[in-house]
């Protein structure tokens, strides 16, 4: 199997999987969200730097793509 058709596969199961959560987040008290909101934001915070050299090294590869 193609590396692309494992990838198409594992995005439609992750859409799927928002499908089904969405009904949960519709119904969600403003406290859970703003709960999940914070939660994110400290996840973010704590992984800031692995999420900058990812983003780094992305747009890198971009750049060198197109230039």
């Amino acid at each position: 199997m193609s590396i692309n058709k494992d990838f198409e596969r594992e995005i439609d199961r992750l859409f799927e999987l928002q499908k089904k959560n969405v009904v949960r987040l519709r119904t969600s008290s403003v406290n859970d969200r703003i709960m999940k909101l914070k939660k994110l934001k400290e996840y973010i915070w704590a992984n800031r730097e692995k999420i900058q050299e990812v983003v780094y090294n992305d747009l890198r590869k971009l750049r060198k793509r197109f230039y």
